[in-house]
């Protein structure tokens, strides 16, 4: 009976009935997140900082603490190029952030570039922000906008399309926030080191993220070495 059952469950299994169709689907990526996930769970997550499943998050994506996606979700943050996102990011639902866009003359080829987002910048619903873009801290992206161009001073709301500078916000009145917690996504702050060093390494920023960041330690890990010289 039990010999049976397991035979059962292994023809079941799509690598075993058809592999050509079985790899090309997406039972191929679930089988193997369920064996890397389920099966071998010491091995990290690339998914090291919490989103939305209905959001798609992938690519050279470095974020800084508290750093959140909203969990409701349709968000398309994309890391082909470089991508980085400060401290206490609030990234709201249905916002698009990427890093790398087609070439004008060839829609094959790809321009990758580094788009930056200081700490404590807020991205309000619907927005867009292009490949190349660079947002200092504290920059509030009306909704619905479309940023086109960098906005490094910070400090700023900024909304439109294409966005552009609607008001300064007071450095000296802003509230930072600060929670008693403070994770790089699901990795503690005092792990993160490790966690980078080990998994996140091959990703250097050219742009000077103190401009951006008073996070120390994203500036020593993430940027390179030439500029902070």
């Amino acid at each position: 009976m039990i010999k049976q059952i397991l035979k059962r469950a292994i023809r079941s299994i799509p690598l075993w009935r058809n592999w050509n169709s079985f790899h090309h689907t997406w039972e191929y990526v679930g089988f193997f997140k369920f064996l890397r996930f389920q099966l071998f769970p010491f091995f990290p997550k690339k998914k090291y900082f919490p989103y939305d499943k209905n959001s798609i998050v992938y690519g050279n994506v470095i974020v800084g603490k508290n750093c959140k996606v909203t969990q409701r979700g349709g968000c398309y943050i994309q890391g082909w190029g470089k991508l980085f996102l400060g401290d206490y990011v609030e990234v709201t639902q249905n916002c698009i952030i990427i890093s790398q866009n087609h070439n004008l003359l060839n829609q094959d080829r790809h321009v990758p570039k580094e788009t930056i987002i200081g700490d404590h910048c807020w991205i309000a619903s619907n927005a867009c922000i292009m490949a190349g873009v660079v947002l200092g801290p504290r920059t509030v992206v009306g909704a619905g906008s479309v940023v086109t161009k960098s906005f490094p001073e910070g400090y700023c709301l900024i909304a439109g399309n294409p966005a552009r500078f609607i008001k300064e916000i007071p450095k000296e009145q802003f509230c930072p926030k600060h929670y008693k917690t403070e994770m790089y996504g699901y990795i503690p702050e005092h792990s993160f080191k490790n966690y980078a060093q080990q998994h996140l390494q091959t990703v250097k920023f050219h742009y000077d993220l103190r401009k951006v960041t008073s996070n120390e330690l994203l500036i020593e890990l993430f940027m390179s070495d030439e500029i902070s010289k």
